[in-house]
């Protein structure tokens, strides 16, 4: 059963943002709530797609195993952030693991009615075109990030893109444990804690815990790029 609440949020997700009450409760009409545990899995790789999500509160981490079980960190999903879209139109089985990284509250919305608003809502439509495409174009980065960049620009730009425009002196707030997000940047944990040691030796950053401050994000920007 959604609450007011949930309703609030998901009006805040970019997907959802252009949809009016009606609209929006037509297309709820069939969605539904649930809550995990922090590491509680949602759904496994080849598992049948029926349903993608919208993260209300926490945050969800999708991954894959290697043959010998290690984990690769796919994508880090924050709440107000949708996931699994891409089967709407695929269908088949999710191509990923998906699990929590903190307690989370989630909407699972179903592949057929969605499918079925979609085709009476052209806005609906491009909205789900966009939100795509925007995980597509950031997914080709990753891939141009692994294969060119060290590991001091791939952290560095992961701080610069958590930052967005705050410009000097933003903080940010790791949304996940430093090996999740090493795993996500395809680098080793303590590779990940000595790029960070050595931006903070060059007060290029101020690290306490899982908040970082960038006090001049323009000479980050430089570090990185003078760093190819």
């Amino acid at each position: 059963m959604l609450k007011d609440i949930d309703l609030q949020l998901l009006r805040k997700a970019p997907l959802f943002s252009s949809l009016g009450p009606q609209e929006l409760g037509q297309l709820l009409d069939s969605a539904s709530a649930l809550s995990l545990q922090a590491g509680e899995q949602l759904f496994a790789e080849g598992e049948p797609a029926q349903a993608f999500y919208v993260v209300i509160e926490g945050s969800m981490r999708l991954y894959k195993l290697s043959a010998e079980g290690n984990e690769k960190v796919i994508e880090l999903i924050q709440a107000g952030e949708t996931f699994a879209e891409a089967v709407v139109f695929l269908g088949g089985r999710y191509p990923v693991h998906a699990a929590a990284l903190s307690p989370a509250r989630l909407i699972r919305i179903d592949n057929t009615e969605f499918v079925r608003a979609l085709r009476s809502n052209n806005n609906l439509a491009m909205k789900m075109l966009a939100s795509i495409s925007m995980r597509l174009h950031q997914l080709v980065n990753d891939v141009r990030a692994l294969s060119l960049e060290s590991a001091g620009q791939r952290v560095a730009g992961y701080l610069l893109e958590l930052a967005g425009e705050a410009g000097a002196g933003s903080e940010v707030l790791l949304p996940a444990q430093k090996h999740v997000i090493a795993s996500r940047l395809g680098i080793k944990p303590e590779t990940f804690s000595r790029v960070l040691t050595g931006l903070r030796e060059q007060n290029l950053i101020d690290l306490e815990g899982q908040h970082i401050r960038l006090p001049d994000a323009a000479a980050l920007r430089r570090w990185r790029d003078n760093h190819r």
